[in-house]
């Protein structure tokens, strides 16, 4: 049950209320096994796909230490950089 705002009046619904609200018990179940489904094959495709994490750390350890005031235009910088190509063709070469 949705809780009360500060006001008295009824807070924004919970999500698992919300869906109740919207799907029956058996659509309910089929969303949590095509998630289920989903996130094992983005889990496999990340396994295959090591640089795709290694790359994306690396973004981020350069943002979190330089703590850019823009972090998302330093990112799409570093990621069309050569200095990307670069560790993308030595993280290729040690594989």
């Amino acid at each position: 049950m949705s809780s009360l705002d500060p006001n008295g009046l009824m807070a924004t619904p919970t999500l698992l209320e919300a869906a109740k609200a919207v799907f029956s018990d058996e659509e309910r179940e089929t969303l949590k096994e095509n998630l289920r489904t989903e996130q094992v094959a983005q889990a496999k495709y990340l396994r295959e796909h090591p640089e795709v994490r290694e790359s994306l750390q690396e973004g981020l350890r350069r943002v979190l230490q330089d703590q850019p005031e823009d972090p998302v235009a330093t990112l799409t910088a570093y990621f069309a950089s050569a200095e990307f190509l670069n560790f993308k063709s030595k993280r290729v070469s040690t594989v």
